[in-house]
């Protein structure tokens, strides 16, 4: 607005997020716009769960269905329990860092239960298959990103990947014998893969860099991304090798979750990809004028 009262604005849509289902031929399919940070779909694959602008939201991918999980604007990076009963998040309930984890059912029934706290910032990753361990990242002031496993009766921690390179994206196997995770111990982000309890051995998944590590639900594959690049690697983990080679199943021009943390979702059949992704509508090129804006302004809405 200029000082004399004429205005000046541009018209149109511009630049949105929406979420895509992408095929392993790299064919997408808009689903629905406007979804936040971390996506996460439910184990049966029905409903997807994102955190956006700091609280928790429902997406029901069958009746098109979103609802808000929590109100607080101090939550942040949802995580299913294993049954899909639960739903588990970071609460910034210290200042800008969340140092506790809480849990709740999904279709928001009965109140928040605290699952985890720590003095350090936490962030939760992923459940066991049996829903006995919680895996959390905790960023810590001498070792930087850590990845512990907590046993969610509160009776046992496990400090799994503690070292001085930072360690995150913690995802279980689906049969809970193996933990995926990113680490840039090499100087770079790779991908790396060590069994579970007993971290006895390691296997680095990715070759040229990698992030976001998500398994597919019969554990037959493990797929990451790169640049703009996903990623497939044939997994058996009833052998000595149980790593294949990569693959790039389709690259795109999609989200990218810069800190690690996967950024994408995968359908329970393997066969697609729930993704984020950037939408254009109507070039922003049109400028328009209003002439006497202030003495409309005041006509339309007189002083009191």
């Amino acid at each position: 607005m200029s000082n004399n009262g004429t205005l000046a604005y541009v018209s149109g849509e511009g630049e949105k997020r929406r979420v895509v289902r992408v095929d392993q031929g790299g064919q997408s399919t808009p689903i629905v716009d406007g979804f936040g940070h971390a996506p996460r779909l439910s184990p049966d694959g029905r409903r997807l769960a994102f955190d956006d602008s700091n609280d928790i939201w429902v997406y029901d991918l069958e009746r098109e269905a979103l609802s808000r999980l929590t109100t607080d604007r101090q939550s942040t990076m949802a995580a299913w329990t294993s049954d899909g009963a639960r739903i588990a998040f970071g609460s910034f309930t210290d200042g800008d860092e969340s140092r506790n984890i809480f849990w709740m059912r999904w279709d928001g029934g009965g109140e928040r239960e605290l699952l985890a706290d720590s003095e350090y910032p936490l962030s939760v990753e992923s459940f066991s298959p049996d829903g006995r361990y919680v895996a959390l990242t905790e960023t810590h002031p001498d070792s930087r990103l850590n990845i512990i496993i907590l046993d969610t009766a509160g009776e046992e921690r496990i400090e799994y990947a503690m070292t001085t390179a930072n360690e995150i994206g913690a995802q279980f196997s689906p049969d809970g014998r193996f933990i995926a995770y990113v680490s840039d111990e090499s100087g770079q982000k790779e991908i790396y893969a060590r069994p579970f309890p007993q971290a006895s051995a390691r296997w680095q998944i990715s070759t040229q860099g990698g992030s976001e590590p998500v398994w597919s639900q019969d554990g037959k594959s493990l797929f990451y991304r790169v640049g703009s690049a996903m990623m497939s690697v044939p997994v058996d983990l009833g052998t000595a090798e149980p790593f294949g080679r990569p693959e790039v199943l389709f690259t795109g021009n999609y989200l990218v979750d810069q800190s690690g943390h996967p950024g994408y979702a995968v359908d329970p059949n393997g066969e697609s990809f729930l993704m984020r992704a950037l939408s254009y509508g109507e070039s922003l090129t049109q400028i328009h004028i209003v002439l006497n804006w202030i003495d409309e302004l005041e006509r339309l809405v007189p002083a009191k």
